[in-house]
């Protein structure tokens, strides 16, 4: 997405890492793309973890700055952090932490969150406190496409400022949404300027709770 050049590493070998969901009517799914199916999820369990590769972690030790997001809370960030000892070499890094807040809500997954219910899932689930920053798109998106996000059961992920800050999280806005492909997504290039932007002014500056 914002089209870095380097090594690409996957969290975890060939080994299984399963997500399970309770549904409202108390069976339990492990399929991807039942989570969003529109169940009611009321509870999100891991059933099995997977082992890091040993080039993850050194990545995540050597960082100078880590961005977690964007993507879809549950199967595609979440996975990530269960594996075995990463959430925590993340939590332990001295590196800028920044998340990404998705700029529309999932069906099915994340739908109702605000932007501290992400966070609080991320932190609950892993168990630690991962990054000291929050990073959410503040460019106004098109009515139409509002509308028809809203006709999905999606919409734009409310930023609730003050629980943010009680999560002791620092929350940063930029215009980093885009819909010129007639869906709306992160920008790359808007996305990448901001992040840059942020480490070199933030990179020295921590937020406690």
């Amino acid at each position: 997405m914002m089209r870095l050049m380097g090594a690409v590493l996957v969290a975890f070998g060939a080994a299984w890492l399963g997500l399970t969901a309770a549904a409202e009517l108390g069976r339990k799914v492990r399929r991807l793309e039942q989570l969003s199916i529109g169940l009611e999820l009321l509870e999100r369990e891991l059933w099995e973890r997977g082992s890091p590769l040993p080039q993850v972690l050194e990545a995540i030790e050597a960082a100078d700055m880590i961005v977690l997001g964007p993507g879809s809370l549950y199967t595609s960030i979440m996975p990530n952090l269960l594996t075995e000892g990463v959430a925590a070499a993340v939590a332990a890094s001295d590196a800028f932490k920044v998340y990404v807040l998705n700029v529309m809500t999932q069906d099915g997954e994340t739908e109702g969150y605000t932007a501290s219910d992400h966070i609080g899932a991320l932190f609950s689930n892993s168990g630690e406190r991962l990054f000291d920053w929050c990073l959410a798109n503040d460019r106004p998106i098109p009515e139409r496409l509002l509308e028809r996000y809203g006709a999905e059961g999606a919409e734009p992920v409310r930023v609730d400022e003050e629980a943010v800050s009680a999560l002791g999280v620092g929350l940063l806005r930029a215009p980093v949404a885009g819909w010129a492909s007639g869906y709306v997504r992160h920008e790359p290039e808007d996305l990448a300027r901001e992040l840059l932007r942020l480490y070199r002014e933030k990179s020295h500056t921590r937020v406690y709770g």
